[in-house]
């Protein structure tokens, strides 16, 4: 038997485990598989024509590198954006496949955890003579980190698999590391090490804070592998500083000097004040860590920045305890070594976003990789007084059934947290009402609420979130401007209120193509095309191939009639997002312009299969078939017309497409539509006729 079987647990343990594991995540996410997307998950996957994945073909596999990023500059999280745009591959805009992979992810992680902490005890104490309970604290421990509250943003939040899966690799490629530190074969130290370079490169690929695995790596071998010798200390470190040197200059290429100072110039905070107030944030993860009550628990928190070291008060003791834990970790790393590096590794992996970063303050996914020797150190700490109070068998049961409650307990606030996720209005009401001093969730509750058509309400809860005025970044307080700007502009009409309102937006940031696209469309409708043309050229140069852009170019050259290059910027977005209901629209207004009657019937009838209640996809058919002279497939349409649910008649449905030309991408053409209407009216009528002649006799 090798040493490497000794380190892993039983068949009979392993299999147990992983159906604990897998039944436990299984139930307490049961209920999170149709949860929609929220939040980032707009700006990430589907607002996102980069891993809008229909094809494979080069140029899509070169576009999913771009991330989220518009101006084509290489993203640093290309292996979580490829992830995306399979699922995309898959099934759209369907998010039960994305939170089915999700799940999966975060399974295998809490297994592969559960390997991990099993190894590092069996590493600390492989005659088991000073700790006897390493599988039940290997699960439990497992167990507990695995169903933890804290961890639903990192799951049913579906953007954040960044976090889950970064960690996934990151877990995997400290087992394969301990695989080939261990193993006594060199051929198979070979294969252990290619394999932890692997997954380590796969984990800095998922998500940047992974980049701490090499100082993770070093401390495990020092401390819990190697163990930590007087006469070892000084080489260790300066072998420290070598590899935190070249962490420094690996990072150094993910994130510039120049990428950070910008960063800092849409935030609300400066660098020393980020640093201030992120030892606060990190006491405050260990609160919810330790106490998973559900009121502690939401997506965006509203914490105090730290102005100073005395303002807040809790600054400078928040800085105090974070050393003393810091210190308590080194100091304990000798003779308690799991300990001391459960608590090093807990401060180091927040180190890449609690530290000079230009990120969001606080988010619990934050805590995913961190925390997962978090239970462990707890579970040890607590192993020899629960061993010295169980000395009877009841006693030992009474323990294992409290920790089995408190673990039951902990699931149903994560269960419970899942519901929130199921609606949009749900979770943004429950985070204003933890939150109530943050404009944000005010923000996001106004949008949900205005996507279920509920427009008073949200323009209330935007107005709510304007009066607060306190936004996390710029961007936050633009998108106020931006939603505003749309309610005035396309539920109340009033233009100029909504083109002075989009030219505030870019005034704060400019970075949006959206708005410059929006801004244009103002001008259209308010009849300057020049202008509008003017401003969509100008943000085509900064983004030459952004859809929403090239769309309102398509527009404006169709309503001047220059089909030829309408057609050709339409063509260019189909390309990136051929699903688009207004994408085909414009291209088939453009093939009708033509007189290419054949190709805009083919792509009306592809609308019409999409959106068979869309009065203006019939309206166009009747009108092409017409043309045509097809009066069979004309009364097709014109009887699904009649079946309106606005309950509108034809002629009614016909001048509410007219009304604001401007706005609209395909006008019907009255000439040909009225005699193939008053046609069809006519043979209704003698219809009725004859059924109410057999009706009577």
């Amino acid at each position: 038997m090798t040493k490497n079987r000794i380190l892993l647990p039983t068949a009979r343990e392993g299999l147990f485990a992983v159906t604990a594991i897998l039944i436990l995540l299984l139930i307490i996410y049961s209920n999170s598989f149709h949860a929609p997307f929220h939040y980032d998950d707009f700006l990430n996957i589907t607002d996102n024509p980069n891993i809008h994945l229909r094809e494979f073909s080069l140029d899509s596999l070169k576009n999913i590198l771009y991330g989220k990023k518009l101006n084509h500059t290489y993203d640093t999280r290309p292996l979580s954006y490829l992830t995306f745009a399979l699922n995309y591959y898959f099934s759209r805009n369907n998010t039960f496949g994305y939170h089915i992979v999700n799940l999966t992810i975060h399974c295998i992680t809490s297994i592969l955890l559960f390997l991990l902490i099993h190894i590092t005890l069996k590493l600390q104490n492989p005659a088991t003579d000073s700790l006897k309970n390493i599988y039940p604290i290997s699960l439990f421990s497992t167990l507990f980190w695995a169903s933890h509250p804290i961890q639903v943003t990192a799951v049913t939040y579906i953007v954040q698999r960044m976090a889950s899966m970064s960690a996934m690799f990151y877990i995997l490629s400290m087992l394969f590391y301990i695989f080939f530190r261990v193993h006594a074969e060199a051929k198979q130290k070979g294969i252990g090490f290619l394999l932890f370079m692997l997954a380590g490169i796969l984990a800095i690929a998922g998500k940047e804070n992974a980049l701490m695995l090499p100082i993770s790596i070093f401390l495990y071998d020092v401390i819990i592998i190697q163990g930590l010798p007087q006469e070892k200390n000084k080489k260790h470190i300066l072998l420290f500083l070598l590899i935190l040197t070249g962490m420094l200059i690996l990072g150094s290429f993910l994130f510039s000097p120049a990428s950070i100072l910008n960063g800092y110039k849409i935030r609300y905070f400066t660098m020393l004040e980020r640093l201030l107030t992120e030892p606060r944030v990190i006491i405050f993860y260990i609160s919810l860590l330790l106490y998973p009550v559900s009121s502690g628990f939401t997506l965006l928190h509203d914490i105090e920045i730290s102005r100073s070291l005395f303002s807040p008060w809790s600054t400078l003791p928040s800085i105090a305890l974070l050393c003393s834990f810091l210190y308590f970790g080194v100091y304990s790393s000798r003779k308690y070594p799991v300990i001391g590096f459960g608590i090093l590794f807990f401060i180091f992996n927040h180190l890449i976003e609690g530290s000079f970063l230009p990120l969001e303050l606080i988010y619990e996914h934050r805590n995913y990789l961190p925390s997962i020797f978090f239970f462990l150190i707890f579970a040890i700490m607590l192993t020899r007084p629960i061993d010295h109070l169980s000395k009877t068998r009841f006693m030992r049961t009474l323990f294992l059934i409290a920790g089995i409650i408190l673990l039951v307990s902990q699931s149903h606030t994560t269960y419970m947290r899942n519901h929130l996720f199921l609606s949009g209005v749900r979770l943004w009401q429950d985070n204003s009402r933890k939150s109530p001093n943050l404009s944000t969730p005010f923000l996001n509750l106004g949008r949900s609420l205005w996507e279920i058509g509920r427009t008073e309400e949200s323009i209330r809860m935007l107005e709510k979130a304007e009066k607060i005025n306190r936004f996390n970044n710029k961007i936050q307080h633009r998108t106020l401007i931006f939603n505003k700007a749309l309610h005035d502009a396309y539920v109340t009409r009033q233009y100029s209120k909504a083109g002075s309102a989009f030219e505030e937006a870019l005034h704060i940031n400019n970075g949006s193509p959206y708005i410059w696209a929006e801004l244009s469309r103002i001008h259209m409708i308010q009849g300057d095309r020049q202008k509008a043309m003017g401003l969509v050229e100008h943000a085509l140069s900064f983004w030459p191939d952004n859809p929403d852009l090239l769309f309102a170019k398509s527009v404006i050259l169709l309503k001047e009639n220059k089909l030829d290059s309408a057609l050709e910027a339409i063509r260019k977005v189909t390309i990136l997002d051929p699903d688009q209901t207004d994408y085909r629209i414009a291209m088939a207004e453009i093939y009708r312009k033509r007189k290419e009657w054949e190709k805009s019937i083919s792509i009306w009838n592809q609308v019409s299969e999409s959106e068979p209640d869309f009065p203006q996809a019939h309206l166009a058919l009747i009108e092409l078939h017409a043309r045509l002279g097809q009066t069979g497939n004309c009364r097709h349409h014109l009887d699904s017309l009649m079946k309106n649910k606005q309950g509108l008649s034809i002629m009614e449905q016909i001048r509410l497409s007219m009304k604001n030309p401007e706005t609209k991408i395909y006008l019907p053409d009255l000439a040909v539509l009225q005699p193939v209407i008053q046609s069809y009216q006519k043979d209704r009528l003698l219809l009725n006729r004859g059924q109410k002649k057999i009706e009577k006799k």
